[in-house]
């Protein structure tokens, strides 16, 4: 067929090969394939987003929906239209505008003319016992996504310096228990004195000793022994602990990336590198919401599809 459907004068070559299979990636297939354009989805089963218990905030789901039932609905959704999703990982891009080549580590090599990084980042999730227990359940890490179902709630927040106290204070607009928990990494007198003294008129305690046993109910936390004997109770915990951008394989073949390892893209999610685009949390807006991580992969495919693929 022509350029107005399936591309097959390379067999095998896909129009595009979207790397990460978390909400983004999954968007940007759907919307290629409803393009009746080629989409190769590349991943493995670790998405962020499988560690979200419930998640509230995608519209339509009035009653919430699970991280890996969405990733499932989604993966349906891209399926029924067309899209081919591959499990493996990927090691290397190589190659150049409609002339890409990904390399997987098992030596499996695919074409694509349009790659979109959908790699997302990883947690670094505190240091206590047991920590990867509870997340998702006890251990939250997004209160843009659920801080609602913390009103009125006792709450323990993980972290050092200006970042833990901000998470802190935004999570006292839902509840007025708020404990900061340093964890014996870091001091209070690290926090920069305008946060300190908002942290002050709050009532929010930081507590510096690390954390040495955690009572629970299963996944859910119920409170936390310090070292030096402090005992609090919490109804949940949260994590104001470091993210780290999956951009390696970006960062390998060149794609730009900002202080923090995030891939830079412009308007149009398009990075440094011509045919080469990249989105959801791994592009760095800060936001980490579902929502505007499959609105930047409807953006990235919507451009590559009116750029490369219009008539004329």
């Amino acid at each position: 067929m022509g350029e107005s459907g399936m591309v097959r004068e390379h067999p095998g070559r896909c129009r595009c090969i979207i790397i990460g299979g978390g909400p983004a990636g999954l968007a940007a297939a759907l919307y290629f394939a409803r393009f009746n354009c080629e989409a190769l989805v590349i991943s493995l089963e670790d998405q962020r987003a499988r560690w979200i218990e419930r998640t509230w905030n995608v519209p339509g789901y009035s009653e919430g929906i699970r991280g890996d039932e969405l990733i499932a609905r989604c993966r349906e959704h891209a399926l029924k239209y067309g899209a081919t999703l591959i499990h493996g990982e990927v090691d290397e891009v190589t190659g150049r505008n409609n002339d890409f080549r990904v390399h997987l580590v098992d030596g499996r090599v695919f074409y694509g003319r349009h790659i979109v990084f959908a790699t997302g980042v990883r947690d670094t999730p505190p240091n206590f016992p047991n920590a990867y227990k509870y997340l998702g359940r006890g251990l939250r890490h997004c209160p843009v996504c659920d801080g609602y179902e913390a009103n009125g709630k006792r709450l323990a927040v993980f972290g050092t310096g200006d970042r833990v106290a901000r998470r802190a204070l935004f999570l006292s607009t839902f509840t007025d228990h708020v404990t900061i928990l340093l964890n014996g990494e870091g001091s209070f007198h690290e926090i920069d004195p305008s946060l300190r003294e908002s942290l002050e008129n709050r009532g929010i305690p930081c507590l510096e000793p690390p954390v040495v046993s955690v009572m629970d109910e299963g996944t859910e936390i119920r409170g936390f022994l310090l070292q030096d004997g402090t005992r609090i109770e919490v109804d949940r915990a949260y994590s104001a602990q470091e993210i780290h951008p999956r951009s390696e394989v970006a960062a390998k073949m060149g794609v730009a990336l900002d202080e923090r390892g995030f891939i830079q893209v412009d308007a149009h999610c398009a990075t440094n590198i011509e045919g080469v685009y990249a989105v959801g949390d791994v592009a760095g807006t800060g936001y980490a919401q579902i929502i505007i991580a499959m609105g930047q992969a409807a953006i990235a495919a919507i451009h590559i599809h009116g750029r490369f693929d219009a008539p004329g």
